[in-house]
């Protein structure tokens, strides 16, 4: 067994048909294999499952449902847990297989490791300063990593709240200074009517016809000071809307940076209030205990029902559509479909056996009740010719008994009457005669029988499930 050095993760392009892709690396055990399309994260066991565990060149990843059309969609990458589950006695065995597993272990952590390594930020060789970002956490609160004027790694001096806040002030302060300059506009206006007015009854007031220009033509300046003057207050501490709209734009894309990763490995950057919006959305992916047992897994339990995502060995026909992924799991294949005592598919749930169909929509399950199970044989010779599909019916072993009779005598009356004195008489003739007397025998031996209809061991009766999801 080996580890190569082929990177641990594939990229497939998905076609909204095909289910199946391979993945070219090494995998100790199936959960350890994610299966990601687009930026989802899919259930081991669930969604797909997983072939060629153990194999040095990888194998195939199988969906319940194929991936969408897309390019390079479909994700495929090892990811395992690092612990330790192998511990060594003090002058005990080393078995190579173990050994060679924790090895190709350790392994396979080094390259996970090299693989998040690749996918962080790092500074050339020639980079001799210290990057560390040393603040106590109650320095850090609610600022942003940015790079100072020297190029090196830092915290920025500006509260992303505070600015959030400031960015809602200057918003608010270009309203009312667009208000503002609006009222402003409108006096302007309405001060050019009158000058109008003022004119046409200048023959009346050429000097109020005069003030009036005079008061408009103030007005209008003043209008324009209100929206675009940037050399100060306008009046009484307030600023044009021009002034205020700037500083929302430099509280808007000041510091206030938020650098985010494409499902391509590329770097983007966005606003802090659109970054804690989208991180307010975002829920940690706690998985199920139950996915780390694998689909079709038999197992026992002291109840009278199964428990969830697991169902009664029953013998029963199951809908395809209802158990995808058992279905996938425990299909004996075309060539084994009319043939198998289970894991064949059918049209009919009532009468599976009659009903055989390798494109059925049910599947049969296997009956485990009051069975006892047996280790497939897989080309050991010992249970040579017997299918992973197949039944096997009781025996008994090949034997033999040994029955004997004691030794005994049988007295005969020489003497007598009836039956008894033509014996006596034929007896006493034969020894007048001179030959020996003899009687022939052939007693029968009757060996007892014993025991019950079938052979047995001591056992407990345990429900018999097998887990679909």
């Amino acid at each position: 067994m080996s580890v190569n050095n082929t990177p641990p993760v594939i990229q497939h392009d998905g076609n909204g048909v095909t289910k199946s892709f391979n993945y070219p690396f090494k995998i100790l055990n199936g959960a350890d294999l994610v299966a990601q399309v687009g930026n989802a994260i899919l259930v081991y066991g669930v969604d797909y499952v997983v072939t060629g565990v153990g194999d040095d060149v990888g194998g195939q990843v199988i969906f319940v449902v194929a991936p969408v059309i897309g390019v390079a969609n479909v994700t495929l990458f090892r990811q395992i847990t690092f612990d330790r589950s192998t511990d060594y006695q003090y002058q005990g065995p080393l078995p190579s297989l173990v050994v060679n597993q924790d090895f190709d272990r350790l392994t396979m952590m080094l390259q996970q490791v090299g693989q998040d390594i690749k996918r962080s930020f790092k500074l050339p060789f020639a980079t001799f300063t210290n990057q560390e970002i040393n603040q106590a956490s109650a320095l850090r609160a609610n600022k942003v990593i940015l790079f100072d004027g020297d190029g090196n790694l830092n915290i920025g001096t500006d509260n992303y709240v505070d600015q959030t806040a400031a960015v809602a002030a200057s918003a608010a302060a270009a309203l009312a200074s667009k208000q503002a300059a609006a009222g402003y506009a409108s006096a302007s206006q309405d001060a050019a009517t009158a000058s109008a007015g003022s004119a046409n009854a200048a023959a009346n007031s050429a000097q109020q016809s005069a003030a009036s220009a005079d008061t408009s033509a103030q007005n209008v300046l003043l209008a324009a000071k209100w929206a675009t003057y940037l050399g100060g207050p306008v009046s009484g501490g307030e600023y044009s809307a021009k002034y205020w709209a700037g500083k929302a734009a430099e509280a808007a894309s000041g510091d206030a940076i938020n650098i985010k990763f494409t499902p391509d490995g590329n770097v983007f950057s966005t606003n802090v209030q659109a970054a804690i919006q989208e991180l307010d959305t975002k829920k940690a992916n706690v998985a199920d205990l139950s996915a780390a047992i694998p689909v079709g897994m038999r197992g026992e339990f002291f109840t009278n029902t199964a428990p969830d995502n697991w169902i009664k060995a029953n013998g029963g026909a199951i809908p395809v559509a209802s158990y995808a992924v058992l279905a996938v799991v425990l299909y004996c294949g075309d060539a084994n479909n009319a043939t198998a005592a289970w894991g064949y598919r059918c049209t009919s749930a009532a009468t599976p056996t009659t009903t055989r169909s390798t494109t059925g929509a049910y599947i049969v399950l296997p009956d485990a009740r009051g069975e006892y199970s047996r280790g497939w044989d897989d080309g050991r010779g010992i249970d040579a010719g017997r299918s992973l599909w197949a039944w096997q019916a009781g025996q008994v072993l090949s034997h033999t008994h040994t029955a004997s009779q004691a030794a005994h005598s049988h007295t005969v009356n020489l003497v007598g009457g009836g039956s008894g004195g033509a014996l006596g008489i034929s007896y006493m003739v034969d020894l007048f005669q001179g030959t020996t007397p003899t009687s022939a025998a052939q007693p029968a031996i009757t060996v007892t029988a014993t025991g019950g209809t079938e052979n047995l061991v001591r056992g407990l009766a345990a429900l018999v499930c097998i887990k679909y999801k």
